[in-house]
């Protein structure tokens, strides 16, 4: 039997879209290649992810949107799809599409009412986003390998950020914060609250060496639909500070992989860890522990390959 195609359709190709990539990147690796192709189409120009899809064996391409609509329409009446799993676009991309349509909802649903319209299934990344919806919704966690941590003891704590550097993040708690060390932020966009004791590293590609160097994982956003640079940061063995909102709580454990903490008590629960390093290695291996077990690649992959299987067994039984 040939492989089923499945299109994913994500939004821009340039780097901030990066997260979204990555889960799909996730799903090529770990879906059964016997029985899934997935394609990769994007809603905007062309970008570097496109390259960085097409280096690992998938094909991928970019529709400058909107101009890009007549040949995405043009491309999708050319092309047999078994299933459309669409990550980024209008509504009124879902009139153009025959195949059966999964809707993959990643943050805040800004208009629960339409966010999920055409869709014959939806995943919420979380159980906050799926609280958003107006329909029942499959909850599939986003997957990520774990990897050795690499800390040093000896080595001056630092506090690591990886965010767009954009409202919501919580940037604007940063000049009211009594840093215990360092805070260096990975990331662009145009908020850069001027704080004393903070580094803007800019956008960084790979932030494995960073994780490395890093002591704390600080998140102090305020309406995260999943938080994937935390789980990274979990990956790598480091605790997490996060603020008890959004869907970090799913994350993060309070007391056993990390803390949850709020705008009173961020600077004092900062300086806890920075005070002892043997409750931030605990707290760290805990964290790649809960990763490994609640949030692995093989997880993901197999819930998506069910609700895959649902999708076109009904589509075979019509």
């Amino acid at each position: 039997m040939k492989p089923r195609e499945i299109l994913h359709i994500l939004g821009t190709a340039q780097p901030e879209g990066t997260s979204l990539a990555r889960i799909v990147q996730t799903l090529a690796a770990h879906l059964d290649p016997d029985l899934y192709r997935l394609t990769v189409w994007f809603l905007g120009p062309h970008g570097p992810l496109v390259d960085t899809f097409i280096s690992q064996g998938i094909e991928a391409r970019a529709f400058k949107w909107p101009k890009g609509a007549l040949p995405f329409a043009a491309a999708m009446a050319t092309r047999h799809f078994d299933l459309v799993h669409q990550h980024h676009g209008a509504r009124a991309i879902r009139a153009q599409i025959s195949a059966p349509l999964i809707v993959h909802v990643h943050g805040d649903a800004t208009n629960p009412e339409i966010a999920t319209i055409g869709a014959d299934a939806v995943i919420a990344v979380s159980h906050y986003v799926a609280r958003q919806l107006t329909r029942e919704a499959t909850v599939i966690y986003p997957g990520l390998p774990t990897h050795p941590g690499t800390q040093n003891p000896e080595q001056p704590p630092i506090i690591g950020m990886a965010t767009r550097l954009v409202e919501g993040k919580g940037l604007e708690i940063l000049p009211h914060l009594d840093l215990p060390a360092p805070l260096e932020i990975a990331g662009a966009g145009p908020l850069r609250p001027d704080a004393p004791n903070v580094k803007y590293l800019g956008w960084q590609t790979d932030l494995t060496p960073h994780f490395h160097r890093w002591s704390i994982f600080l998140m102090p956003a305020t309406n995260e639909g999943f938080g994937l640079a935390a789980l990274e940061a979990m990956a790598h063995g480091l605790p997490v500070v996060a603020f008890n909102s959004g869907a970090l709580p799913e994350l993060v454990l309070h007391n056993e992989t990390g803390l949850l903490s709020t705008p009173e008590t961020l600077s004092a629960d900062l300086r806890t860890l920075i005070g002892n390093p043997a409750l931030r290695a605990g707290l760290g291996h805990a964290a790649q522990t809960r990763v490994r077990t609640h949030f692995s690649p093989e997880r993901m992959a197999a819930q998506t390959a069910e609700l895959y299987e649902t999708l076109l067994s009904d589509r075979r039984i019509l």
